[in-house]
């Protein structure tokens, strides 16, 4: 994917890889986080230890009479994990209007912005 690894060159960008058994879930699915937030680094969380039973997403499951992708059951962000991008993205906003009252353009954080 050129388009993201341009991104990801620009200065101050960076990557975070979520794996979704850390958020409470039985799949997988490692996903990439592209973002310039000096708080969103820390969504890299480990997975749990001992490491949990996990489901293979290939395939097709009936769901109420429905013939589904076992993929389109494991769209969408873990509770656990769309929780934790709230708050971070809600602490990101406060760091960075914290930084405009005290003058300066961008508040740094643990990762060097």
């Amino acid at each position: 994917m050129p388009c993201l690894l341009e991104l990801r060159a620009l200065g101050g960008v960076a990557t975070v890889i979520v794996g979704y058994t850390a958020f409470g879930t039985d799949y997988v699915k490692p996903t990439v986080f592209v973002h310039d937030s000096p708080t969103l680094h820390r969504l890299d969380v480990p997975p749990p230890s001992p490491p949990v039973e996990t489901v293979e997403l290939r395939g097709w499951v009936r769901v109420n009479g429905v013939r589904l992708a076992r993929t389109y059951l494991a769209q969408s962000y873990p509770p656990e994990l769309a929780s934790l991008v709230a708050r971070l993205s809600v602490e990101a906003l406060q760091l960075r209007a914290e930084a405009r009252a005290a003058g300066g353009g961008h508040a740094k954080s643990s990762v060097g912005w």
